[in-house]
């Protein structure tokens, strides 16, 4: 009937005390935390205290979820008591069916200077009382009523996990206040909310937070001049978004925290419908990100710019999927590795700068770009990933060196127009025997310049000439700023005694010199 417990006792483990039926009161003073379920259904429940003295100060901080469910004499009395000021967050349900969930005014139910759920709404706008401190996890989870709620730019501190969840019809939120995180799934699939103002004190913006906000037309971060990070699914699925702004503190974007949806086919029919972001056109990185999760700004159909920070260090596979109307790539340098299929598809770029410290390109990385003409690969690179760079139909010379250790499967398939100039005098152990599946021509045993991005002249060997005869011909290597001349055999000459094509005719043994022209 009774449990005083020592002051030792500071956790109370989930369902621990579930259905105890007879139990009328309670009294740990020095609790820190109740589990789950702790006391569920303990209907003779009557008093309950958790505070070490008369003044009513308390350690308590965490109440978990459906932690008095079911008591249906517990909510009116010492409320002060049960929930003081200490407490920090409150599980869902925690308080269902009890006193306060039945004489709940207006249809909210409060405990205390807590929000924990809501009944029938007699309104479908919600005032917060004065001194509110929090909502409860899952509060108004389901909420069709709901509109708007004002109030929560006062005292409001903590906001609860789904709190708002699946509210279909709420429309705006302003959380001026000391929320300093928003918790996973708060506005998870409010499909009518398209409007949300930031507390100043945001820190973190949790998973799923406003996943399924599909009328959601900007995001700004402007002034929250201390978050980190973006979780993942935070913003997914909110293909209105035409205004997003990052702010200059955030360092981590989760794994599609910003993507849209993938195309989908509707039953019956074999026309891909698009579920892309079509409102906003560019896309800018500030300098104090780092990472770029999975997918975090898959398919924006009308982005034609795409400004990545100067820290950045990592970006995840499919980042940037389907932005088919981006024009241009650069990654800053810092960057050390583009995973895998990071680009994907995004098919109208025409230029790509890779930095300078690349050393590893992922399978996929930068599929079917047919428009871009030149390539130049840093000299630091080590890896290139299968597939990654297929479909570049419209470069014309690729130099390799051979410090690349490893080229994957097709890497350059159907790069139809292109011919790969290398210091290599044949294909390295870890090349695949399928690097080069369109079979287009190889220079081998080339001299490099010592950045590795241009030919500066060629020794024709033993292996002489991969595929000359490949549709088109050998074309003419590049070098960044001049135009190639031809070929010569005396070093420092002029002279012109092969063109790009004629290379083929050299003899074996036979050095020509590159002649660029400024």
């Amino acid at each position: 009937e009774t449990i005083w417990a020592p002051d030792s006792l500071k956790y109370v483990g989930d369902q621990a005390f579930m259905q105890c039926e007879s139990l009328q009161e309670v009294h740990i003073p020095y609790a820190v935390e109740i589990g789950k379920y702790s006391f569920y259904n303990c209907t003779s429940l009557l008093v309950v205290d958790f505070t070490y003295d008369d003044a009513g100060r308390s350690n308590f901080k965490r109440i978990g979820t459906g932690a008095f469910y079911n008591c249906t004499e517990v909510g009116l009395n010492a409320v002060n008591k049960m929930v003081p000021s200490s407490v920090e967050s409150i599980g869902s349900n925690a308080f269902k069916n009890t006193l306060s969930w039945e004489q709940a005014e207006d249809g909210v139910v409060y405990v205390g200077s807590w929000i924990v759920g809501y009944t029938t709404l007699t309104s479908t706008s919600v005032d917060v009382a004065p001194k509110t401190v929090g909502i409860a996890d899952y509060a108004f989870n389901k909420c069709a009523t709901l509109q708007s709620i004002s109030g929560l730019a006062s005292e409001v501190s903590y906001i609860g996990r789904g709190a708002f969840s699946e509210c279909s019809n709420l429309v705006a939120v302003t959380m001026k206040s000391s929320v300093t995180e928003v918790k996973p799934y708060t506005f998870y699939k409010c499909e009518s909310l398209y409007s949300v103002d930031f507390a100043l004190d945001t820190k973190t913006i949790g998973d799923h937070a406003f996943y399924g906000c599909v009328n959601l037309i900007a995001v700004d971060f402007s002034d929250c001049y201390d978050l980190e990070s973006v979780g993942e699914y935070a913003f997914f699925g909110c293909n209105k978004i035409k205004t997003l702004k990052l702010g200059k503190s955030i360092k981590t974007i989760g794994n599609y925290a910003f993507a849209n949806r993938n195309p989908y086919k509707a039953e019956g029919s074999d026309i891909s419908l698009s579920r892309s972001n079509d409102a906003l056109t560019e896309i800018i990185i500030p300098d104090s990100v780092t990472d770029i999760g999975e997918n975090a700004f898959a398919n924006y159909s009308k982005a034609t710019k795409i400004q990545l920070g100067a820290n950045v260090k990592n970006i995840g596979a499919y980042a940037f999927k389907h932005c088919i109307a981006l024009k241009e790539i650069t990654l800053p340098d810092g960057i050390t590795s583009v995973g895998k299929s990071v680009f994907y598809k995004d098919s109208a770029v025409t230029k790509v700068n890779l930095g300078k410290d690349i050393d590893e390109i992922g399978d996929y990385a930068f599929f079917g770009m047919e428009k871009v003409e030149r390539l130049i690969l840093p000299q630091g690179v080590k890896s290139i990933g299968k597939y990654a760079f297929l479909r570049w139909r419209a470069v014309k010379s690729v130099v390799l060196s051979k410090d690349i250790e490893t080229i994957g499967d097709h890497a350059f398939n159907s790069c139809n127009s292109a011919t790969f100039y290398t210091d290599a005098q044949s294909i390295m152990p870890k090349w695949s025997k399928n690097w080069n599946s369109s079979y287009r021509p190889v220079v081998w045993n080339c001299t490099l310049s010592e950045d590795k991005t241009f030919v500066v002249s060629v020794t024709i060997g033993e292996n002489g000439i991969s595929n000359p005869l490949a549709k088109g011909g050998i074309s003419a290597p590049e070098r960044e700023g001049y135009t190639f001349v031809g070929w010569t055999t005396e070093e420092g000459s002029a002279e012109v005694e092969f063109s790009a094509e004629e290379l083929g005719k050299v003899e074996k043994g036979v050095t020509v010199y590159a002649i660029w022209k400024q």
